[in-house]
């Protein structure tokens, strides 16, 4: 039996794929992530726009046995990563959506016509921003996690930590909606990023000094740890950040983890393929910033490859920190190739 074949295409913005000419229209996937959505920066005026709520993380969407042409050139774009606010009192960038058309240059507007996963949104306050559940096109569809809340700050001289971005939705595996970021609190640490994982794992709430743990992440990675005093940690393998640390000065929230799909795609290509030159998937959502007593917040930390949300900024008692960075999307196509059979007498 033929191994299956397996595509990645990965660079931002505009793109072209031509058609194999083993094609096999009765047995191929086409898998869609869109761009994470970047945090907001806020503005230390005592209302509920200073600590900033986390971006969500990009849609998903899933094509099965898709009928091409052999050598066809199909049009695609891949969704950019929503950058985070940089500028006081700016929201965050709303990822870019990734799409693919099988008949024009252009976004489709049905399956007939292709697949859509929708970016995820940046955040515009101390809420986080809600990952979208329509607007996607495919056979299956999985809605981005939603970024958690910032603290909720209601004058001028409390702080606040900022929310966790939501993870990508999972397109591999069994697929599953995206996981939530935590949520940070009053004069406390960030919240946790949700995990990119095939299990709900939202992201932990930030807990007095602590930073909230990052969501787990595929094959049960632990997500970042919360920072107690310190930066919150790194996800790995899809899983969150951490939340920064409450202290006296500014603490970032850790970076969600790079989608690891690996194993599950090892399973799907057999024995002799590695799947690991160059393959990542969903990715977990970046750890919210720490609220701190120094005159500027911690800033959020970034969405992990592919698709995860960045984390809010905290608020400090001057400034607040800078948003955290989704990341961008990507399109993942599998098929077995075609068989061609000669006939003898």
């Amino acid at each position: 039996m033929a191994k299956t074949k397996l595509i990645y295409l990965t660079t931002q913005g505009s793109t072209l794929f031509t058609v194999p000419r083993n094609w096999n229209n009765t047995n191929n996937t086409v898998r869609l992530l869109g761009g994470g959505g970047g945090a907001r920066r806020g503005l230390v005026d005592g209302s509920s726009f200073a600590s900033a709520g986390g971006g969500a993380g990009g849609s998903g969407s899933i094509l099965l046995n898709v009928k091409l042409g052999s050598e066809q050139t199909i049009f695609a774009f891949i969704g950019q990563p929503g950058a985070g606010a940089t500028t006081i009192n700016t929201n965050g960038n709303s990822g870019g959506n990734t799409w693919i058309n099988f008949v024009s240059n252009a976004l489709p507007s049905s399956i007939a016509q292709g697949g859509l996963a929708m970016g995820g949104l940046g955040s515009t306050s101390n809420i986080g921003a809600v990952g979208f559940s329509t607007g996607n096109i495919g056979n299956v569809t999985y809605r981005g996690g939603s970024g958690g809340n910032g603290g909720n700050v209601t004058n001028i001289i409390n702080t606040g930590g900022g929310g966790g971005g939501g993870s990508a939705a999972n397109i591999f595996g069994g697929g599953s909606d995206g996981s939530n970021g935590g949520n940070g609190a009053t004069n406390d640490g960030g919240g946790g990023g949700g995990g990119g994982t095939t299990l709900f794992s939202p992201g932990g709430n930030s807990s007095s000094f602590l930073g909230g743990t990052g969501g787990t992440g595929y094959a049960s990675t632990a997500g970042g740890t919360g920072g107690n005093t310190q930066a919150g940690g790194a996800g790995s393998n899809g899983s969150g950040g951490g939340g920064g640390g409450r202290t006296t000065a500014a603490r970032v929230g850790g970076a969600g983890g790079r989608g690891n799909t690996f194993p599950i795609l090892n399973n799907i290509l057999g024995a002799g393929y590695d799947a690991t030159v160059g393959a990542f998937g969903s990715g977990g959502g970046g750890g919210g910033g720490n609220a701190n007593s120094s005159p500027i917040g911690g800033a959020g930390g970034g969405g992990g490859l592919a698709g995860g949300g960045g984390g809010g900024g905290g608020k400090g008692t001057s400034s607040c920190g800078n948003g955290g960075t989704g990341a961008q999307g990507l399109i993942l196509i599998t098929y077995v190739p075609k068989q061609r059979y000669i006939f003898s007498t």
